[in-house]
């Protein structure tokens, strides 16, 4: 299912110097239970990682199953490290089930194969609920990095949040 190929830049900037991954089961969730750091959580149960580890619970405001960022709700993000450089091409997101104030309003998600050089792959509004899936199709692109930022919240004065984010190959 999984396949490894030597990667050469092409015409999206999608350059590596070593091996790309791609996964050719493209209903598998290639950043389930991945490394995940951020830029802050709300507090313990709000953590990076539930972000990308399948659970849509939604009691206690998703203590357990959602990130919340810490305030203000403004450019807070996470990035989701790959194992290996993988061919990405579908993004699902789902916003928190806590009340609006927790909620992720504008958002942008970009990837990089080294860490330090992103490039923007999507942007957009994400819906003012918990129930509403969004999914984006993007240009196929290497990434060993995913960062999530949340531009703004529903409410500035709160935190941005996001229930589930998910990534599958093209």
């Amino acid at each position: 299912l999984i396949e490894t190929s030597l990667a050469k830049e092409d015409r999206y900037g999608a350059a590596t110097r070593g091996a790309v991954t791609i996964d050719k089961n493209r209903n598998r969730n290639i950043v389930r239970g991945q490394i995940v750091k951020g830029s802050s959580f709300w507090e313990n149960g709000y953590g990076y990682d539930n972000a990308v580890d399948g659970d849509l619970a939604s009691a206690n405001y998703g203590k357990g199953a959602a990130w919340h960022s810490q305030r203000p709700a403004m450019q807070q993000w996470i990035t989701i490290y790959l194992p290996s450089v993988y061919r990405i091409g579908r993004l699902r997101m789902l916003n928190s089930s806590a009340q609006s104030a927790y909620r992720t309003r504008e958002y942008k998600v970009e990837v990089s194969t080294n860490g330090h050089q992103y490039k923007e792959v999507a942007r957009g509004v994400l819906p003012d609920d918990g129930h509403t899936w969004t999914e984006v199709k993007v240009r196929p692109i290497a990434a060993k990095y995913i960062k999530f930022t949340g531009i703004t919240g529903y409410n500035l004065e709160y935190a941005v949040g996001l229930k589930e984010f998910e990534v599958y190959s093209p």
